[in-house]
């Protein structure tokens, strides 16, 4: 992995009953690009791709990078977590970090999926969407809602724990496994981002009660109207060797692109889900030539 070119400021922020942290870049005054992460990642695991991203642009950029409720340095939610309060977080923060200010979005996965809905219940307050190997979400089935609420309300009364690692290379180890592409390098790099010393050990910064099975099936078909709504121009990166693409067929893929009005879509060889951290370089690439052709930054 590259060198940070550049510390970040870490602040924190009370948001809907919560702190959660932020990781800021440049100035308040320059346009803004919100990054965010994934399930059980983090804000700092955009750090090499804003480091590529950058100096490519043609003017400098004021950077956000919060961690989600529950993930990172960011507090955990005692109820649990509901999609929606994501969202609500989103919508908080813009409205703290950077009021009245319309702001370019860049999701990964999760984080893609909930910037995707934003942008659409807010249209307003986008002037750019981009996702990173994002909208692979299946669609929930009606007739296996029974098993999904039995699943939810046996987690109810058995709430996952913590998994704790003796050192990091233990954790290091697994997630080479799920992420060959990544190298030993990168993986090693994530894997600190990720843990949080806990007593004699390890465990995951992310509370494990985001593993629970959730109750409510992805409603494809609320989603596609919401992504309907957007009025930002839409840049789609994928990487061609990542697992999520075959979460739902190429039909269904397309069928969901179909709905947004203003899209570029790229799909990257040899890259798999963690796309900006395995080359934050070439995903860097055409994230710049986006923001430049549409004038994003003006």
């Amino acid at each position: 992995m590259p060198q940070r070119e550049h510390a970040a400021q870490i602040t924190h922020h009370q948001i809907n009953d919560l702190t959660l942290c932020c990781r800021r870049r440049g100035g308040h005054d320059d346009p803004a690009i919100v990054c965010l992460h994934g399930l059980l990642d983090n804000g700092a695991s955009f750090d090499a791709l804003i480091d590529a991203l950058a100096p490519r642009l043609a003017t400098s950029a004021y950077w956000l990078a919060p961690d989600w409720r529950g993930h990172g340095d960011s507090d955990w939610a005692p109820g649990g977590y509901v999609f929606c309060n994501y969202l609500a977080d989103l919508d908080a923060l813009l409205d703290t970090l950077v009021p009245g200010q319309p702001v370019i979005l860049v999701g990964h996965s999760m984080g893609g999926q909930a910037a995707s809905l934003y942008a659409g219940i807010r249209p307003e307050r986008i002037t750019g969407l981009i996702l990173l190997d994002t909208l692979n979400v299946p669609a929930g089935d009606p007739n296996a809602a029974g098993e999904r609420y039995r699943d939810w309300l046996d987690t109810c009364h058995a709430p996952p724990a913590p998994r704790r690692y003796a050192d990091p290379e233990a954790f290091t180890a697994r997630l080479a496994r799920r992420y060959p592409e990544l190298g030993r390098a990168a993986t090693t790099e994530l894997a600190a981002l990720w843990l949080r010393r806990d007593g004699d050990g390890y465990r995951l910064a992310a509370d494990p009660a985001h593993l629970r099975k959730s109750p409510y099936g992805f409603r494809a078909d609320e989603a596609m109207a919401i992504w309907a709504e957007i009025t930002a121009p839409v840049l789609m990166i994928d990487g061609a060797a990542s697992p999520a693409k075959w979460f739902i067929d190429e039909a269904t893929r397309a069928e969901r692109r179909s709905v947004l009005a203003d899209l570029e879509h790229v799909e990257l060889d040899g890259l798999g889900h963690m796309l900006h951290w395995q080359a934050p370089t070439r995903v860097a690439a055409p994230i710049a030539d986006f923001i430049a052709a549409r004038d994003l930054l003006a």
